[in-house]
């Protein structure tokens, strides 16, 4: 008989000994009468009795319940416990390295993630422009999010880096699939930069200001899809790139929305220094001297699928970077020939860079851009920008401030970039931003 039956069991004598007393009592003898005193005093006496069984019955089932969620819990520790031995037992490692990251514990695999966010605010004073000649406002220019690492073995790489831009629409930018056959060779495939304009090669995570000049938009062919075959040296670095022309997406499925070729074709030489200090403009303070040579050639043969006049492009340019104790500069020339049916047309541009540190975390910035679009009704590209980057932690957290100034009117073929279009003949055009840029 368990705990709860025999309990029950008092409980049901208890009651017949009450109805017993009650029912005794008037047959009893006067003298052995028991008085209404002491009845009062013996019922109260089994009430306390009969409570403090119903007591004892409800802890029993609330010891039951405990045990039963104690148990339950067990089991779920347990689980959990199996799950993280056998992630041991299969080598994988997560963590953060300069990026969260997972990993097996024998190299096969690895995978990155990252993420960008910039937040901005902007003003935008102009003459007589026809619109609003005073502008100002929060915005967010990009969120950025991707992945990269590889998979089977450290040769096979992989990139994808994407996001929205200020309207809120998707941006497509990086999805390349690289294979490494050495230190030296590699090809990739896929969706990337066209290697040619030094400016717009340098990451949008790492540059100084806040964006690129408008010379980006003009000269650096953007993003293609096609094939790259990359060689790497101490000092030399060259890639080739065959591709359906600069700018160019392919609709799924629809590969005759961009028949052009293009050809490209990048060099740089490291004279001093080593390649991580290539990646960005600035001469960290402690930092050895850097010194880089670069120049490129993209010929590309246009195809539209349309009676649209297919134009034929021949462009390349030169380029410098100089790093010593915080200070830098950058130059670049380019060129560009475009041929068509009817006319002919000859761009060039122009940019100067620099930076000097301050502190060690504190960096002034300034640039100057010049560019000729060879046209009756483009003015010629004069912009200057002055600033300063607050660096917290390098380029994963920054704050940068930029007050930029146009010495032409702004037209319609340099109305990028943030700069706005002018009226005609106004010049003194005034944009100033601020930003804060986050990396992970």
């Amino acid at each position: 008989m368990n705990a709860r039956s025999i309990k029950g069991f008092k409980f049901t004598n208890l009651l017949w000994m009450l109805a017993i007393c009650f029912v005794a009592a008037p047959m009893a003898k006067a003298d052995d009468a028991v008085t209404m005193q002491q009845l009062r005093q013996q019922l109260d006496a089994l009430t306390r009795e009969v409570q403090v069984l119903r007591n004892d019955q409800n802890k029993n089932w609330l010891d039951e319940k405990r045990t039963e969620e104690v148990k339950a819990l067990v089991k779920e520790v347990l689980n959990d416990a199996d799950t993280r031995a056998s992630l041991l037992e299969n080598g994988v490692t997560a963590g953060w390295n300069n990026g969260f990251f997972m990993a097996s514990e024998d190299g096969s695999f690895k995978l990155r993630v990252m993420g960008m966010i910039e937040f901005r605010y902007g003003v935008q004073l102009r003459s007589e422009s026809g619109g609003d000649n005073g502008q100002h406002g929060f915005e967010i220019p990009a969120v950025r999010y991707g992945f990269k690492g590889h998979m089977i073995d450290p040769s096979w790489q992989f990139f994808i880096w994407n996001g929205h831009g200020t309207t809120g629409s998707y941006t497509a930018l990086n999805a390349m699939i690289t294979k490494v056959f050495n230190p030296t060779w590699s090809v990739t495939v896929g969706t990337q930069k066209v290697p040619f304009w030094r400016e717009y090669l340098i990451s949008e995570t790492a540059i100084a200001f806040p964006d690129r000049t408008p010379l980006a938009n003009i000269f650096s062919e953007g993003y293609t899809e096609g094939l790259w075959i990359n060689y790497k040296k101490d000092w030399l670095k060259a890639v080739l790139c065959l591709s359906d022309g600069g700018s160019r997406y392919v609709s799924a499925n629809a590969i005759s929305d961009a028949e052009g070729m293009a050809v490209s074709l990048r060099a740089e030489a490291v004279v001093v220094g080593d390649w991580k200090q290539a990646k960005d403009s600035e001469a960290w303070l402690g930092n050895d001297p850097f010194v880089m040579l670069g120049g490129a050639v993209h010929f590309e043969q246009g195809e539209y699928g349309d009676s649209t006049d297919e134009a034929q492009q021949l462009s390349w340019t030169v380029d410098a970077t100089l790093k010593y104790k915080g200070f830098s500069i950058m130059g670049a020339f380019v060129a560009k020939h475009i041929s068509e049916t009817t006319v002919d047309t000859d761009q060039y541009g122009a940019l100067v860079q620099g930076g000097l540190f301050v502190a060690q975390d504190l960096q002034l910035i300034a640039r100057y851009a010049w560019g000729d679009l060879d046209s009756a009704s483009e003015e010629d590209l004069q912009i200057a920008s002055i600033g300063f980057n607050k660096f917290f932690r390098g380029h994963a957290l920054k704050f940068t401030g930029e007050l930029g100034y146009s010495f032409n009117p702004i037209t319609s073929g340099w109305s990028v970039a943030g700069w706005q279009t002018d009226g005609a003949g106004q010049d003194g055009q005034i944009m100033a931003r601020a930003e804060l840029h986050l990396l992970f």
